[in-house]
C-alpha cells in the first residue's frame, strides 16, 4: 500500500533515479532543494520511494515544480494521490492558486492535470531546452 509522506534526506538516491528515468530534463539542483532545502517535498512510499512531488509555496500562489512516478508504478493512481496530497496541503496553508508547466507536446500529462481540475493557459515559447511549455492553473479558493 502506498503512503504519501514528507521527503527525507535518505530518499535522495531513489528520488534521483526516479527523476532521471521519468523527466525529459531532470534538474538535480531542484530536487536537492526539496530534499535539503526550502521546497516542499512529498514522497509516495511503497516500501521505498516510488514517486514524488516538489512544491514551491508563496503567500497566495504555489508552483508545482515536479511530479514524477517511477515507470514501474505508473498507471496505479500514485500521481493522483501525490497531487491530491499537494492540493490538500495547499488548502490548509491558505494558498489560492497552484500553477505548473508541462511540455507543450506532453498530451498525456495535459490530460492528467485537466482531469484534476487544472485549466490550460498560455504557451511559453522556449521554456524548456527541448521546446515550449504550457502553463496549467487551478484555483483553490472560489
Amino acid at each position: 500500500m502506498v503512503t504519501i509522506r514528507d521527503g527525507q534526506l535518505t530518499d535522495e538516491r531513489q528520488l534521483r533515479s526516479i527523476q532521471e528515468s521519468t523527466l525529459a530534463e531532470p534538474s538535480p539542483d531542484l530536487l536537492a532543494a526539496g530534499i535539503d532545502g526550502p521546497l516542499g517535498l512529498f514522497v509516495a512510499d511503497d516500501g521505498g520511494p516510488v514517486g514524488y512531488a516538489l512544491l514551491m509555496e508563496s503567500a497566495d500562489t504555489a508552483l508545482l515544480l515536479e511530479l514524477a512516478v517511477a515507470t514501474t508504478h505508473q498507471g496505479e493512481g500514485i500521481g493522483s494521490e501525490l497531487l491530491e496530497r499537494v492540493l490538500t496541503h495547499l488548502e490548509t496553508t491558505g494558498a489560492e492558486t497552484v500553477r505548473l508547466t508541462a511540455r507543450e507536446t506532453a498530451s498525456r500529462v495535459h490530460r492528467f492535470y485537466e482531469r484534476h481540475g487544472f485549466e490550460r493557459g498560455e504557451v511559453l515559447d522556449g521554456f524548456f531546452e527541448s521546446g515550449d511549455a504550457v502553463v496549467f492553473t487551478r484555483e483553490l479558493r472560489p
